[in-house]
């Protein structure tokens, strides 16, 4: 075992002398949840610094640590000071008051392309977003993040703290028949990889918070370009609307050899978010998720043809674009 890795199971050790409700994110960085066993050993505030000064002791190294309602304002916390820091922001009335004056690049989660996007709009802070018109930001961003940028400006992050995963990542790539750039093949092979990992995801009955695509060009120069989805998704037009968004950051005018897709850091539950301007029924959602991947256990796939055809292109006999390919 190397030593960074030793050092990362002594803090791992520690941490679970609190909580058997930990997700870890990396060898040094994660997530508590002591809602169930303050009782036990005090206030959250006592637990958070008593982690602190055991890793101390034990490894002789510095941590920040933040305390917090939601994942998202635990993560902020313990980046307000540092190093050995500690920072509490354990009610959403807190969030309101020191994030809003902030820069919305101080949300996890919102990147450069996002905050140059959120600029144009005149959004520069936290409180400008709480405030932006939802269909202006539906129009720039549509729905699905949209959503997600408003309701996380307003401090609402309902995620949960997933201690353990099973299988990493779901994917399936392609190798096409021949080197192209014909916009065409691409998305119809696109999508036709999404319907299987998005079948896959709701075998599972998962819901996955990251998205990568990966193209390979003809000269087989390898790039990946992927995208966090907080709330969780296994719907393929949701996939493919993210699919979209990382196809714009790929050399179009380069010759594809291979595509793949894959979905990753899975949740057992999807996020509820704010609905803006209209009803829309998470739980109805869930549950025709849940129905269709019974029939298809049963049945098989092909016994449910998805909407996501509909976003097929089509040649100029208004028929389906259609491509042979091997997988790899």
């Amino acid at each position: 075992m190397s030593h960074y890795a030793e050092i990362s199971h002594q803090i791992h050790l520690i941490c679970e002398e609190y909580s058997d409700r930990i997700e870890y994110v990396s060898l040094d960085e994660g997530y508590i949840d002591v809602t169930f066993t303050e009782h036990l050993f005090g206030s959250a505030d006592r637990i958070a610094l008593e982690i602190q000064q055991k890793i101390l002791k034990i490894t002789g190294l510095t941590c920040s640590v933040g305390v917090g309602y939601s994942m998202m304002s635990a993560k902020l916390s313990a980046g307000m000071i540092k190093p050995l820091g500690f920072f509490n922001m354990d009610t959403r009335e807190k969030w309101l008051e020191i994030m809003s004056p902030k820069p919305v690049e101080e949300i996890s989660g919102i990147g450069d392309k996002t905050q140059e996007r959120l600029n144009a709009l005149d959004i520069y802070t936290i409180k400008d977003l709480q405030d932006a018109d939802p269909f202006i930001l539906k129009r720039e961003f549509k729905k699905i993040w949209s959503e997600w940028l408003h309701a996380v400006a307003w401090g609402y992050d309902e995620r949960e703290v997933v201690s353990e995963y099973t299988e990493k990542s779901i994917g399936r790539s392609c190798t096409l028949e021949k080197n192209t750039k014909d916009w065409a093949w691409i998305k119809n092979t696109i999508i036709d990889l999404i319907k299987i990992v998005c079948y896959k995801t709701q075998k599972r009955k998962e819901f996955a918070t990251f998205i990568c695509l990966k193209i390979r060009y003809a000269d087989f120069e390898s790039i990946t370009r992927t995208k966090s989805f907080p709330e969780g998704t296994n719907e393929p037009m949701e996939v493919l609307e993210i699919i979209m968004e990382l196809w714009e950051r790929c050399d179009k005018d380069r010759e594809i050899r291979a595509i793949g897709v894959s979905l990753g850091e899975f949740r057992k539950s999807k996020v509820k978010q704010i609905a803006l301007g209209e009803d829309y029924d998470m739980d109805k959602k869930i549950k025709l998720a849940k129905l269709k991947a019974e029939i298809r256990n049963k049945f098989g796939y092909k016994v449910i043809e998805e909407t996501i055809d509909g976003e097929k292109e089509k040649d100029r006999n208004g028929k389906v674009v259609r491509r042979t390919y091997l997988r790899i």
